[in-house]
């Protein structure tokens, strides 16, 4: 019986990185946040 070990070093490692997957149609699109407004300068009548 050959050991578990022995017939997994025979196979060839695939260390390739999976491609990012593609939004799903229909899935909202992550926006980055607006950026916070400058405060309104006081006006003195």
């Amino acid at each position: 019986m050959v050991p578990v070990f022995a017939m997994a070093a025979e196979l060839p490692v695939d260390d390739t990185p999976a491609p990012p997957l593609p939004p799903a149609p229909g899935a909202p699109v992550p926006v980055a946040p607006p950026p916070p407004l400058p405060p309104a300068p006081l006006r003195r009548p």
